[in-house]
């Protein structure tokens, strides 16, 4: 039996020399909203606490104007049904939001972004990124659809011929 132990620490001492120790604890993410600061923004927070989402304020170098920070970041893996729950709100204190910008999963890209959904990110991503503006139907759109992968499909197909999942932002 003795003998059986010995090889078996060995096997995992191998294993372990060969796979860092993340394969064993995996770091959890939790979801976070980056709210861009503005005059009304302790409306806004309330809103945050009620929804037990844990947020960050932005606060820009440059004075804060609607059409300015425009621009919606969407981190593949934040949960859909807050983003959804979001969109039913944050427009009446965000009300030149009229771009949505999906990031996903890439080389050099924090993990933690993809559980990111940045609010009031600046307009020049948008043009950067040549993203499409949206419009009331397509917001309304995204309340219609069920799935993660339904939703994260019609941002990419809005934005079609955009580098929109590029990891541009805050």
């Amino acid at each position: 039996m003795k003998k059986y132990s010995i090889i078996l620490y060995f096997i995992l001492l191998l294993y372990c020399a060969n796979n860092p120790v993340k394969t064993f604890f995996q770091k959890e993410y939790s979801p976070v909203v980056v709210l861009t600061y503005h005059d009304e923004i302790s409306s806004v927070v309330i809103l945050f606490e009620e929804l037990n989402l844990k947020y960050e304020i932005y606060r820009p170098e440059e004075p804060y104007t609607h059409n300015a920070f425009s621009v919606i970041t969407l981190g593949e893996n934040f949960p859909i049904e807050k983003f959804k729950e979001i969109l039913t709100f944050i427009r009446n204190y965000y009300p030149e939001l009229r771009y949505v910008q999906l990031i996903q999963n890439q080389k050099n890209l924090p993990p933690q972004n993809l559980y990111t959904l940045i609010i009031g990110n600046p307009t020049e991503i948008a043009i950067k990124n040549n993203l499409k503006a949206w419009n009331e139907d397509d917001f309304k759109k995204i309340q219609e659809l069920k799935s993660k992968e339904d939703i994260h499909s019609f941002i990419l197909r809005k934005n079609q011929g955009s580098s929109s999942s590029k990891p541009t932002g805050q």
